[in-house]
Protein backbone atom coordinates (compact mmCIF):
# COMPACT_ATOMS: atom_id res chain seq x y z
CA UNK A 1 0.00 0.00 0.00
CA UNK A 2 3.29 2.49 0.33
CA UNK A 3 4.22 2.41 -2.68
CA UNK A 4 0.54 2.58 -4.24
CA UNK A 5 0.03 5.95 -2.27
CA UNK A 6 3.99 6.84 -3.61
CA UNK A 7 2.48 6.25 -6.91
CA UNK A 8 -0.34 8.10 -6.68
CA UNK A 9 1.09 11.32 -4.87
CA UNK A 10 4.00 11.05 -8.23
CA UNK A 11 0.61 10.69 -10.64
CA UNK A 12 -0.98 14.16 -8.71
CA UNK A 13 1.76 15.90 -8.43
CA UNK A 14 2.43 16.30 -11.90
CA UNK A 15 -1.28 16.72 -12.44
CA UNK A 16 -0.37 19.72 -10.62
CA UNK A 17 2.16 21.10 -12.52
CA UNK A 18 0.15 20.62 -15.33
CA UNK A 19 -2.80 22.59 -13.72
CA UNK A 20 -0.82 25.64 -12.83
CA UNK A 21 1.50 25.96 -16.01
CA UNK A 22 -0.57 24.30 -18.86
CA UNK A 23 1.99 24.54 -21.52
CA UNK A 24 4.29 23.13 -19.50
CA UNK A 25 6.27 20.32 -21.32
CA UNK A 26 7.83 17.67 -18.46
CA UNK A 27 10.47 15.05 -18.98
CA UNK A 28 10.14 12.00 -17.48
CA UNK A 29 12.87 8.61 -16.98
CA UNK A 30 11.95 5.14 -17.11
CA UNK A 31 13.45 5.09 -13.50
CA UNK A 32 15.73 1.62 -15.00
CA UNK A 33 12.55 0.61 -16.78
CA UNK A 34 10.17 0.41 -13.65
CA UNK A 35 8.32 3.91 -14.42
CA UNK A 36 7.38 3.24 -17.82
CA UNK A 37 3.53 2.79 -17.04
CA UNK A 38 1.00 3.82 -19.50
CA UNK A 39 -0.30 6.69 -16.66
CA UNK A 40 3.16 8.32 -15.89
CA UNK A 41 3.40 8.30 -20.36
CA UNK A 42 0.40 10.22 -20.50
CA UNK A 43 1.85 12.97 -18.22
CA UNK A 44 5.52 13.06 -19.08
CA UNK A 45 7.52 12.99 -22.38
CA UNK A 46 9.82 9.79 -21.48
CA UNK A 47 12.91 9.97 -23.94
CA UNK A 48 14.90 7.81 -21.78
CA UNK A 49 13.96 4.35 -21.38
CA UNK A 50 15.96 2.63 -18.94
CA UNK A 51 19.07 4.20 -16.81
CA UNK A 52 21.52 1.96 -18.09
CA UNK A 53 21.42 2.36 -21.39
CA UNK A 54 21.50 -1.41 -21.72
CA UNK A 55 24.89 -0.89 -21.12
CA UNK A 56 26.20 -0.99 -24.73
CA UNK A 57 24.47 -3.85 -25.48
CA UNK A 58 23.15 -3.95 -28.88
CA UNK A 59 20.75 -7.18 -28.44
CA UNK A 60 19.33 -5.35 -25.36
CA UNK A 61 18.54 -1.91 -27.41
CA UNK A 62 16.90 -4.05 -30.54
CA UNK A 63 14.43 -5.96 -28.05
CA UNK A 64 13.95 -3.11 -26.18
CA UNK A 65 12.58 -1.20 -28.94
CA UNK A 66 10.76 -3.90 -30.61
CA UNK A 67 9.00 -4.78 -27.34
CA UNK A 68 8.28 -1.37 -26.61
CA UNK A 69 7.01 0.09 -30.13
CA UNK A 70 4.17 -2.34 -29.61
CA UNK A 71 2.57 0.46 -27.46
CA UNK A 72 4.42 3.15 -26.99
CA UNK A 73 4.66 6.05 -29.72
CA UNK A 74 8.10 7.23 -28.60
CA UNK A 75 10.85 6.07 -26.26
CA UNK A 76 14.79 6.83 -26.33
CA UNK A 77 18.20 5.23 -25.98
CA UNK A 78 21.80 6.09 -25.76
CA UNK A 79 24.53 4.57 -28.02
CA UNK A 80 27.46 4.58 -26.01
CA UNK A 81 31.28 3.59 -26.63
CA UNK A 82 32.52 5.81 -23.43
CA UNK A 83 34.92 2.99 -21.69
CA UNK A 84 33.19 1.31 -18.64
CA UNK A 85 29.40 1.58 -20.24
CA UNK A 86 29.99 -1.08 -23.34
CA UNK A 87 30.12 -4.04 -21.03
CA UNK A 88 28.64 -7.78 -21.11
CA UNK A 89 25.84 -7.37 -19.09
CA UNK A 90 26.68 -11.11 -17.10
CA UNK A 91 29.80 -10.53 -16.68
CA UNK A 92 30.57 -6.81 -16.06
CA UNK A 93 33.92 -7.17 -18.60
CA UNK A 94 34.22 -4.72 -20.62
CA UNK A 95 33.70 -5.46 -24.97
CA UNK A 96 36.56 -4.25 -27.39
CA UNK A 97 35.75 -1.02 -28.06
CA UNK A 98 35.03 -1.44 -31.76
CA UNK A 99 32.17 -3.46 -30.43
CA UNK A 100 30.19 -0.56 -30.07
CA UNK A 101 31.60 1.55 -32.86
CA UNK A 102 29.99 0.06 -35.97
CA UNK A 103 27.02 1.05 -38.26
CA UNK A 104 25.18 -2.38 -36.56
CA UNK A 105 25.41 -0.72 -33.00
CA UNK A 106 24.12 2.64 -34.68
CA UNK A 107 21.31 0.62 -35.75
CA UNK A 108 20.63 -1.44 -32.80
CA UNK A 109 20.66 2.04 -30.91
CA UNK A 110 18.26 4.60 -33.38
CA UNK A 111 14.88 5.42 -32.20
CA UNK A 112 13.00 8.23 -31.68
CA UNK A 113 14.42 9.88 -28.99
CA UNK A 114 18.53 9.20 -29.31
CA UNK A 115 21.82 10.18 -27.48
CA UNK A 116 25.45 10.09 -28.81
CA UNK A 117 27.54 9.04 -25.28
CA UNK A 118 30.61 9.31 -26.12
CA UNK A 119 34.33 10.83 -24.47
CA UNK A 120 33.87 13.89 -26.42
CA UNK A 121 37.04 15.60 -24.74
CA UNK A 122 39.42 12.26 -25.61
CA UNK A 123 39.23 10.16 -28.77
CA UNK A 124 36.28 9.85 -30.35
CA UNK A 125 35.66 6.28 -32.02
CA UNK A 126 35.81 6.65 -35.40
CA UNK A 127 36.67 10.15 -35.82
CA UNK A 128 34.18 12.67 -36.13
CA UNK A 129 33.21 11.91 -40.04
CA UNK A 130 31.44 8.63 -38.95
CA UNK A 131 29.59 11.08 -35.98
CA UNK A 132 28.34 13.25 -38.48
CA UNK A 133 27.28 10.53 -40.96
CA UNK A 134 25.01 8.71 -38.45
CA UNK A 135 23.77 11.97 -37.37
CA UNK A 136 22.92 12.85 -40.86
CA UNK A 137 21.42 9.32 -41.38
CA UNK A 138 19.13 9.85 -37.86
CA UNK A 139 17.81 13.01 -38.28
CA UNK A 140 16.36 12.05 -42.20
CA UNK A 141 14.35 8.80 -40.33
CA UNK A 142 13.79 10.68 -37.02
CA UNK A 143 10.36 11.42 -37.65
CA UNK A 144 9.25 7.80 -39.08
CA UNK A 145 9.26 6.71 -35.56
CA UNK A 146 6.21 8.59 -35.09
CA UNK A 147 4.48 5.96 -37.39
CA UNK A 148 2.84 2.57 -37.22
CA UNK A 149 4.66 0.00 -36.09
CA UNK A 150 4.93 -3.57 -37.51
CA UNK A 151 7.35 -6.07 -36.31
CA UNK A 152 8.64 -7.73 -40.02
CA UNK A 153 10.48 -10.57 -37.66
CA UNK A 154 9.35 -12.54 -34.48
CA UNK A 155 10.73 -11.53 -31.40
CA UNK A 156 14.73 -12.91 -30.31
CA UNK A 157 17.57 -12.55 -28.27
CA UNK A 158 19.61 -15.06 -30.00
CA UNK A 159 22.68 -14.73 -31.92
CA UNK A 160 23.35 -18.33 -32.79
CA UNK A 161 21.26 -20.21 -35.30
CA UNK A 162 18.36 -23.00 -34.25
CA UNK A 163 19.97 -25.81 -32.80
CA UNK A 164 23.62 -24.93 -31.93
CA UNK A 165 23.45 -22.60 -29.66
CA UNK A 166 24.95 -23.00 -26.52
CA UNK A 167 23.40 -22.94 -22.68
CA UNK A 168 23.67 -19.96 -21.06
CA UNK A 169 25.17 -19.98 -17.07
CA UNK A 170 21.61 -19.00 -15.05
CA UNK A 171 18.85 -21.37 -15.08
CA UNK A 172 16.67 -18.00 -15.65
CA UNK A 173 17.84 -17.02 -18.87
CA UNK A 174 17.88 -20.86 -19.94
CA UNK A 175 14.35 -20.46 -19.62
CA UNK A 176 14.35 -16.94 -21.32
CA UNK A 177 16.62 -18.28 -23.91
CA UNK A 178 14.33 -21.54 -24.80
CA UNK A 179 11.18 -19.03 -24.84
CA UNK A 180 12.89 -16.87 -28.03
CA UNK A 181 13.99 -20.38 -29.69
CA UNK A 182 10.21 -21.50 -29.69
CA UNK A 183 9.54 -18.79 -31.97
CA UNK A 184 12.88 -17.13 -33.91
CA UNK A 185 16.82 -17.77 -34.14
CA UNK A 186 19.39 -15.18 -34.89
CA UNK A 187 17.78 -12.20 -36.28
CA UNK A 188 15.12 -9.55 -35.75
CA UNK A 189 13.03 -6.65 -37.78
CA UNK A 190 10.55 -4.17 -37.83
CA UNK A 191 8.96 -1.54 -39.79
CA UNK A 192 8.00 1.77 -39.34
CA UNK A 193 5.65 3.39 -41.67
CA UNK A 194 4.08 7.19 -42.24
CA UNK A 195 1.52 6.79 -43.85
CA UNK A 196 0.53 11.03 -44.16
CA UNK A 197 4.05 11.60 -45.48
CA UNK A 198 3.75 8.09 -47.85
CA UNK A 199 7.57 7.48 -46.35
CA UNK A 200 8.34 4.60 -44.02
CA UNK A 201 11.76 2.38 -43.39
CA UNK A 202 12.63 -1.22 -42.45
CA UNK A 203 15.13 -2.13 -39.79
CA UNK A 204 16.90 -5.74 -40.27
CA UNK A 205 19.66 -7.42 -37.58
CA UNK A 206 21.57 -10.45 -38.58
CA UNK A 207 23.25 -11.88 -35.49
CA UNK A 208 27.03 -12.63 -34.95
CA UNK A 209 26.92 -16.08 -35.33
CA UNK A 210 23.50 -16.59 -37.72
CA UNK A 211 24.56 -18.27 -40.93
CA UNK A 212 21.01 -16.86 -42.98
CA UNK A 213 22.52 -14.94 -46.03
CA UNK A 214 18.52 -13.13 -46.51
CA UNK A 215 15.42 -13.26 -45.81
CA UNK A 216 11.87 -12.36 -47.43
CA UNK A 217 9.60 -10.41 -45.11
CA UNK A 218 5.86 -8.46 -46.64
CA UNK A 219 5.70 -4.71 -45.78
CA UNK A 220 2.58 -3.28 -44.13
CA UNK A 221 0.36 -0.14 -44.89
CA UNK A 222 1.48 0.24 -48.50
CA UNK A 223 -1.15 1.38 -51.51
CA UNK A 224 -1.46 -1.34 -53.28
CA UNK A 225 -1.42 0.99 -56.47
CA UNK A 226 1.80 3.22 -55.69
CA UNK A 227 5.12 2.77 -56.72
CA UNK A 228 7.42 3.53 -53.95
CA UNK A 229 11.47 4.10 -54.18
CA UNK A 230 13.55 1.89 -52.13
CA UNK A 231 16.55 2.87 -51.09
CA UNK A 232 19.52 1.03 -48.67
CA UNK A 233 21.53 2.77 -46.91
CA UNK A 234 24.57 0.17 -47.14
CA UNK A 235 23.81 0.10 -51.31
CA UNK A 236 22.36 2.85 -52.27
CA UNK A 237 19.10 2.66 -54.75
CA UNK A 238 17.21 -0.30 -55.33
CA UNK A 239 14.74 0.58 -57.77
CA UNK A 240 11.25 0.97 -58.06
CA UNK A 241 8.15 -1.49 -56.54
CA UNK A 242 4.13 -1.14 -56.03
CA UNK A 243 2.82 -1.40 -52.90
CA UNK A 244 1.31 -4.73 -53.73
CA UNK A 245 4.86 -5.97 -55.03
CA UNK A 246 6.21 -5.26 -51.51
CA UNK A 247 3.81 -6.07 -49.74
CA UNK A 248 3.93 -9.77 -50.81
CA UNK A 249 7.13 -10.26 -49.76
CA UNK A 250 10.68 -8.05 -50.35
CA UNK A 251 13.73 -10.32 -50.33
CA UNK A 252 16.78 -8.50 -48.33
CA UNK A 253 20.19 -9.78 -48.30
CA UNK A 254 22.04 -10.17 -44.91
CA UNK A 255 25.58 -9.16 -45.13
CA UNK A 256 27.35 -11.43 -42.85
CA UNK A 257 29.15 -10.06 -39.36
CA UNK A 258 32.20 -7.91 -39.47
CA UNK A 259 35.80 -8.92 -38.48
CA UNK A 260 35.18 -6.98 -35.11
CA UNK A 261 32.63 -9.67 -34.13
CA UNK A 262 35.35 -12.17 -33.84
CA UNK A 263 36.67 -10.28 -31.12
CA UNK A 264 34.05 -9.39 -29.23
CA UNK A 265 32.86 -13.25 -29.47
CA UNK A 266 36.79 -14.31 -28.34
CA UNK A 267 36.34 -11.99 -25.24
CA UNK A 268 32.88 -13.00 -23.89
CA UNK A 269 33.98 -17.06 -24.08
CA UNK A 270 30.48 -18.55 -24.99
CA UNK A 271 26.83 -17.13 -24.93
CA UNK A 272 25.90 -13.82 -23.75
CA UNK A 273 23.17 -11.52 -24.98
CA UNK A 274 25.89 -9.14 -26.00
CA UNK A 275 27.00 -9.73 -29.65
CA UNK A 276 27.94 -7.62 -32.55
CA UNK A 277 26.57 -8.61 -36.16
CA UNK A 278 25.00 -6.96 -39.50
CA UNK A 279 22.35 -4.76 -40.19
CA UNK A 280 20.60 -3.34 -43.15
CA UNK A 281 18.12 0.21 -43.22
CA UNK A 282 15.57 0.61 -46.21
CA UNK A 283 13.80 3.62 -46.42
CA UNK A 284 11.04 4.03 -48.84
CA UNK A 285 8.59 6.24 -50.44
CA UNK A 286 6.23 7.23 -52.68
CA UNK A 287 7.13 8.07 -55.95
Amino acid sequence: MTEAHYIEGKYAYLDGLKAKFPHLTIGGCAGGGRETDIESYRRTQMNSRADGYCAGDQLCSQGETYALSLWLPRHGQSQSTMDGLAVDPLTGAALPRGASDTDYSFHSFMSMSMAFEYDWGGDTPGGWGKFRGWLKKFTGVRDLYDGDFYPLLPYSLSHFDCGRTPRPPLPFLWALHVISLLVACAGMGWQFHREDLGRGMIQLFRRANSSLPSTTVPLYGLQPSTNYTLTAWERGAMGLLTGSELRAGLEVALPPAPAVCSEVNATLKGWTPSACGSSTVIEYRAA
